[in-house]
């Protein structure tokens, strides 16, 4: 009994069924997580931009961020 490979070049016809219940509902599926994955990237990039922008806020002082900032001078 030998087991063959079926022919990949000359595939068999789409039905109906499987277009409007398997396929379409496939690439729909993946169009709605490939917008998800990018939307939850995009997000966690911008929050990381946020969080690099309000760097080194100090909630001891109402001055901001010159704190402990030796690259700035401190005012009396």
């Amino acid at each position: 009994m030998s087991k063959t490979l079926p022919n990949l070049y000359y595939p068999q016809d789409i039905t109906w069924a499987q277009l409007i219940f398997v396929i379409v509902p496939a690439s729909i599926l993946s169009v709605i997580l490939f917008v998800i994955t990018i939307l939850i990237m995009a997000t966690i990039q911008f929050s990381s931009w946020i969080w690099k922008l309000t760097d080194g806020i100090s909630i001891y002082s109402h001055r901001g961020a010159d704190n402990n900032d030796p690259r700035k001078r401190q005012h009396p």
